[in-house]
């Protein structure tokens, strides 16, 4: 489950890091 939901930190992070 924790790596899962590091995975998708991640894609969070470069989602938002993209868009700025």
């Amino acid at each position: 489950m924790l790596e899962q939901v590091k995975v998708i930190w991640l894609d969070c992070w470069l989602l938002v890091m993209v868009s700025v």
